[in-house]
């Protein structure tokens, strides 16, 4: 049997999936964005997603079991809700490895200029879907050195950052109160979209409920675990966004918004820091294409389970290697599909999507379940983070909103015909 995971192997999990060195990408467009207060940005939206984790972490203590915001708003709201939320998560979890073979292979051909691009993505692919076929415990080793890896970068990093930034301004520049609040380029509407858009960075968190089946002591370790990954995600984050912002105050000058934390790893350190970086950012994208893999091949599983979806083949479990062996092919096979039909840009909005959508599922069952209760100060919490997770909603592009709807669109219609018309799944709750 395999062996149970715990506090340290969930936070593992869900570090790898949301990434050490998320806000990379992020870090230029939020710099200009927020006129050069995406540090700020970040820690207010750390504040906000803790809102969510914590009502993650409320459902997971209430309901130790599989399939987070599937089973969460089916079992607090309605089985319909609950089975909505799993398939706009399941966008979220299925384009998640799109986006993450996509970034690789792309890199990849760029450090190889010879490699094709369609054999790059195959090789990827096939070689992260055999590691989680492996097993959890090759799948959990893996998650670890992947891990060391991006810490390891980071902290390469951090290191070139101060040195070059005390031979060049003073160490003393790090603390100085204009490198985090600058009342000449300070507007709060800017900074309220930078927040909305750094707020993606933490996307992914909610991966370590979609492990509560294989965790030891759910009802504790799930939701010590994911209010974890949030809070070590955000002062990670915040401490490279802030280092990069140090070492390159003006923010306009970016060459490309796009690559700027890449232009700021060679003011820093050269060719070496900057190759070092580039390959990270290879290994954080097969961190987390493993981690989304294991989430979305367990949500499948618990939607298969509970008869949300055909129980063969969605409910076939390996109890001898620990893994949803039918479930986890089939998210490798759709996610060389989606690299291969989307584009990069599509493939991230559908995710952001799909995230929110859940979230705000979450976030409206943490609040009935604790309104019920008459846990006032539990409801305020919950309805914060739900009013937050709606305002990023609303700022998702028109075309993200229109092709989320028409998915969340076709999941009503399976629902319908799956269950003739009657209105109810063949799921059954207690409230």
């Amino acid at each position: 049997m395999a062996q149970r995971l715990g506090t340290p192997g969930l936070v593992i999990f869900g570090l790898v999936l949301v990434q050490p060195i998320a806000p990379v990408p992020l870090f230029g467009l939020a710099s200009n964005m927020t006129k050069g207060h995406a540090t700020l940005a970040l820690v207010c939206a750390m504040i906000a997603m803790s809102l969510t984790a914590i009502s993650y972490g409320r459902m997971a203590a209430a309901h130790p079991t599989g399939g987070s915001a599937y089973t969460y708003a089916a079992r607090e709201l309605h089985p319909r809700i609950g089975f909505l939320a799993g398939w706009a998560m399941g966008l979220d979890y299925l384009l998640i490895p799109v986006i993450s073979a996509l970034y690789a292979s792309l890199t990849l051909t760029k450090l190889f200029p010879w490699l094709p691009v369609p054999l790059a993505l195959v090789c990827f692919i096939a070689s992260l879907t055999a590691i989680n076929l492996a097993g959890q415990q090759v799948y959990f080793k893996a998650n670890v050195v992947l891990l060391v890896l991006m810490l390891g970068a980071v902290i390469v990093f951090f290191a070139a950052t101060f040195l070059f930034v005390s031979q060049t301004r003073g160490w003393n520049v790090f603390i100085a109160p204009s490198s985090f609040y600058n009342p000449s380029t300070f507007d709060s509407v800017s900074l309220w979209r930078g927040t909305a858009l750094v707020a993606l960075t933490y996307l992914g968190f909610d991966g370590v409920t979609t492990l509560a089946d294989e965790a030891r002591d759910a009802a504790v370790n799930v939701p010590r675990a994911t209010i974890l990954v949030v809070l070590i995600t955000g002062v990670l984050g915040s401490l490279q966004v802030h280092f990069a912002h140090v070492a390159w105050p003006a923010f306009a000058t970016f060459p490309a918004p796009e690559t700027a934390f890449l232009d700021v790893a060679m003011r820093v350190g050269g060719r070496f820091v900057l190759g070092l970086i580039s390959v990270t950012l290879i290994v954080a994208s097969a961190g987390t294409f493993l981690s989304a893999q294991a989430g979305a091949s367990r949500l499948l599983l618990a939607m298969g389970k509970d008869g949300a979806l055909p129980k063969r083949p969605f409910a076939i479990y390996s109890g001898r290697r620990g893994v949803p062996s039918v479930n986890v092919i089939l998210v490798g096979v759709l996610a060389g599909v989606g690299a291969v039909a989307l584009r990069f840009e599509q493939a991230a909005e559908l995710v952001n999507f799909g995230a929110l959508v859940a979230f705000v599922a979450v976030n409206a069952a943490a609040v009935k379940r604790t309104f019920v209760r008459r846990q006032v100060w539990a409801t305020t919490l919950g309805t914060l983070a739900l009013g937050f997770c709606c305002a990023i909603a609303a700022g998702l592009s028109p075309a993200a909103r229109v092709i989320g709807v028409a998915w969340l669109s076709l999941g009503a219609a399976f629902t319908f015909c799956s269950t003739r018309g009657q209105g109810a799944l063949p799921c059954r709750y207690p409230q």
